[in-house]
C-alpha cells in the first residue's frame, strides 16, 4: 500500500467551506447531501425536485450571485475595481 488508504476515511469527511453569501435553501439540501449515513441522504430523484423548489425561490439578487462565474469571488473582485467592475 502506498498510504494513502489510510487517509481515506478522513478525507472522505472533509466537506468545501461555502461561500458566506451562499443561499441558505441550498445551504441546507448540501447538508442533508453531505451526511454520513449514505440512508440519510436524499436519493437523486429528490435533489432534482429539491433544486428545482430552491431555484424558484430564490431572491433576484441570490440568482444574480449563483449565475456569477466565480459566485461571491466574482462579487468580491468588482467591489474591489477587479475584473468586470464598472468604469469609475
Amino acid at each position: 500500500m502506498d498510504g494513502t488508504s489510510d487517509c481515506l476515511p478522513h478525507c472522505m469527511q472533509v466537506r468545501p467551506a461555502l461561500p458566506e453569501a451562499t443561499p441558505p435553501a441550498l445551504v441546507e439540501l448540501l447538508a442533508r447531501c453531505w451526511r454520513q449515513a449514505a440512508a440519510q441522504r436524499p436519493s437523486f430523484a429528490d435533489v432534482v425536485q429539491q433544486l428545482g423548489a430552491v431555484r424558484a425561490a430564490l431572491s433576484a439578487d441570490e440568482k444574480a450571485w449563483l449565475a456569477a462565474p466565480g459566485g461571491q469571488q466574482c462579487e468580491q473582485a468588482r467591489s474591489q475595481g477587479g475584473w468586470g467592475a464598472a468604469p469609475p
